[in-house]
């Protein structure tokens, strides 16, 4: 969760926590109005914080001499993987995540930052994923059954990885977890 706000309200990791949550419907407007305040106060926090918090985390899964592999363009990745590489030395190999090609910018973005960077076709993922010790990915939003939503490539690295053994990471702040199960997933 973030930090700062202070408020007495609950705070996201308080609300996962929570063994019993506060009967909302029977509240008053105007007693709603101090919890529906510190709800959005903490998530301002953790929206404003998210990046960081994950980036203090980069260290803790990301060792020496590793091979990662990613792709397309997400802030949160990039900024773990810098985060890393204030440390660690490891190479990085991204996948271009055709048609839109996000991950050009994303090696460029990596190897103008010292990062060991390689660029590869979708198409090669399958083949590279024998040299890869980790896979990390961003994601839009986590659902209830750990299940992401992201890039459509993101499917094609999660089906590499799971055949060669390799585990997925995915960053994503707390505020996108939701409650939800992708259609046709069980629940």
């Amino acid at each position: 969760g973030g930090a700062g706000s202070g408020s007495d309200g609950p705070s996201l990791m308080r609300m996962l926590d929570a063994v019993e949550t506060p009967d909302y419907l029977r509240l008053s407007a105007k007693d709603l109005k101090k919890p529906i305040h510190a709800a959005i106060t903490e998530l301002d926090d953790e929206i404003a914080t998210a990046h960081e918090n994950i980036a203090d985390q980069a260290i803790e899964h990301i060792h020496a001499n590793e091979v990662i592999l990613t792709h397309g363009r997400d802030a949160t990745v990039e900024i773990f993987l810098r985060a890393a590489a204030k440390k660690r030395q490891f190479e990085v190999i991204v996948a271009e995540t055709s048609p839109s090609h996000d991950g050009h910018a994303t090696a460029a973005a990596l190897a103008a930052a010292g990062i060991a960077t390689t660029l590869i076709a979708d198409c090669a993922v399958f083949a590279m994923m024998a040299r890869v010790n980790k896979v990390i990915v961003g994601a839009h939003a986590v659902m209830a059954n750990g299940g992401i939503y992201a890039t459509a490539s993101c499917h094609l690295l999660a089906l590499a990885a799971h055949h060669h053994s390799v585990p997925l990471v995915v960053c994503a702040g707390l505020y996108r977890l939701g409650g939800g199960f992708p259609p046709g997933a069980p629940s």
